[in-house]
């Protein structure tokens, strides 16, 4: 569910560990890394330090996850493939982001909307947990985020931020059902997102199809999706259409 302009942190350059016990029913991951922050009062944007513009905030990122496996090991891949019984997890992560205070250009001044804010991070610290089920050709996922930042002039209030804080929620169900085994897969799903200076949540439901060619690695989608009070503004609406493919290779 997640995406790099609301808080999940993007590809970065670090030490990633993961590992699992022998069956793989309890699997983890930590990781230590430079991450960037893209100043923008209306979002939560980690960007990868390799993509660096001129005006990100640098810091460093510590966090890990642990998933447990209680019917046997789940892959995350959407899309119950195999039909060879009940597999589910459960998982929970968290990470801690701090500014260096290296590439601060917009610590004040960044309450006046007027010219467009773009307020320095100062920390951020996230939270999630999540779930899924494969059952028989149907795929169930669920997952909450929590994202607690704060900027360094405490002043801000716009976008996301009221008086230079926020706690961006979001959370997200998925569901789809392989109609011809292995080929075409229904979905469907519903996303909330809210934070503290938002006037009302922002919602989505999509819809659409899943063709696969090759499972994951060579596939089509179509996605209709109806966004309502976009960015937190009540009345505020769109609904989008979203054709694309993929091949791994």
């Amino acid at each position: 569910m997640g995406t790099h302009d609301y808080g999940t942190p993007d590809k970065q350059l670090g030490i990633h560990v993961r590992g699992h016990n022998p069956d793989k029913s309890v699997k983890y991951g930590v990781s230590a890394a430079s991450a960037s922050m893209d100043p923008d009062s209306a979002k939560l944007d980690f960007d990868s330090p390799v993509n660096k513009s001129t005006d990100f905030n640098q810091g460093w990122i510590f966090g890990g996850r642990v998933d447990y496996h209680p019917f046997g090991y789940m892959k995350f891949d959407q899309g119950d493939f195999k039909r060879d019984g009940l597999k589910a997890t459960i998982g929970a992560a968290v990470f801690v982001w701090s500014n260096d205070g290296d590439n601060d250009t917009y610590t004040t001044g960044s309450s006046d909307t007027s010219s467009g804010a773009t307020p320095d991070v100062d920390s951020v610290k996230g939270y999630e947990i999540s779930g899924g089920v494969r059952y028989m050709g149907l795929s169930v996922d669920a997952q909450y985020n929590l994202f607690d930042a704060e900027t360094i002039d405490s002043s801000v209030t716009a976008g996301i931020y009221r008086n230079g804080t926020t706690e961006l929620t979001n959370y997200a169900l998925e569901g789809g059902y392989m109609v011809m085994p292995d080929k075409l897969e229904l979905v469907a799903g519903y996303q909330v997102q809210d934070a503290d200076n938002y006037a009302t949540e922002w919602t989505r439901t999509s819809v659409g199809a899943n063709y696969f060619i090759k499972k994951h690695d060579i596939k089509a989608q179509l996605t209709y999706r109806m966004g309502s009070d976009l960015s937190g503004v009540s009345g505020s609406d769109k609904d989008e259409i979203f054709i694309q493919t993929q091949y791994v290779f």
